[in-house]
């Protein structure tokens, strides 16, 4: 397997999936750096936010997944 890449990373990895029950769902995924003062709550409540910014449709859905850690191996 071969995988490279240009572009920095964050400092953690997140993923979360959300549903709408009976319609809409969706997984997202990304890299981000906190500021050194953010709890793992804050950092759920910003991807929430990008979540329902890039999907309005899934405001208010469930949280089936979320996942944060630490972006090395």
């Amino acid at each position: 397997m071969s995988a490279t890449s240009s572009q920095p990373q964050g400092s953690h990895l997140w993923i979360i999936t959300l549903q709408v029950p009976g319609d809409a769902s969706a997984t997202g995924h990304g890299t981000f750096t906190p500021p050194a003062d953010w709890t793992r709550r804050d950092v759920f409540r910003a991807v929430l936010a990008d979540m329902y910014k890039d999907a309005p449709e899934l405001t208010g859905a469930n949280v089936l997944f979320f996942s944060l850690e630490p972006n090395r191996l």
